[in-house]
């Protein structure tokens, strides 16, 4: 079974990764400008997600090798501030451009493929059974006629 790829690794390696080749990948196919491949994508949403990832990249940089724990809250803050800007492109950009943006696309990207047709499925219904011998089936019978009896005309229950 294939590994299931998420839309941003969890690994700030992955993550790292991921972001430098989406920048990448994105420079290359905005550039030119009326010649550029997509063009759906403004040029100051190209310079933010290049400014997210030159910070992140920052931050990150510094815990490669031995580093404080500073550093370390300086990364993470980086990572809250980036995930939620690189994920935001990626849905508005690569997702909902589905016009635009092919699956090789995505595939050079690393991001996982969606589907993109409507697949309708049948109305599941559960159904409760409960199996009992025919002698247990009338005392079972009663019991639930005196409970709803009860909650009924506020009767206690004996």
């Amino acid at each position: 079974m294939a590994e299931k790829k998420e839309v941003v690794p969890s690994s700030d390696e992955g993550f790292d990764k991921r972001f430098l080749l989406i920048k990448q990948v994105v420079g290359e196919k905005t550039a030119g400008g009326a010649a550029a491949d997509w063009k759906h994508i403004p040029a100051e949403k190209v310079e933010e997600l290049n400014g997210t990832y030159a910070s992140w990249s920052a931050a990150f940089a510094k815990t490669a090798g031995p580093h404080t724990s500073v550093e370390t809250a300086e990364k993470n803050s980086a990572r809250d501030t980036s995930e939620p800007v690189l994920r935001k492109f990626i849905r508005r950009f690569f997702y909902d451009a589905d016009d635009v943006v092919s699956n090789a696309d995505l595939e050079s990207m690393e991001l996982p493929i969606r589907d993109r047709v409507y697949t309708r499925h049948g109305r599941t219904e559960e159904h409760a059974e409960l199996e009992t011998r025919p002698h247990e089936a009338a005392e079972i019978t009663r019991f639930l006629v005196l409970i709803l009896l009860g909650h009924r005309f506020h009767l206690p229950f004996r």
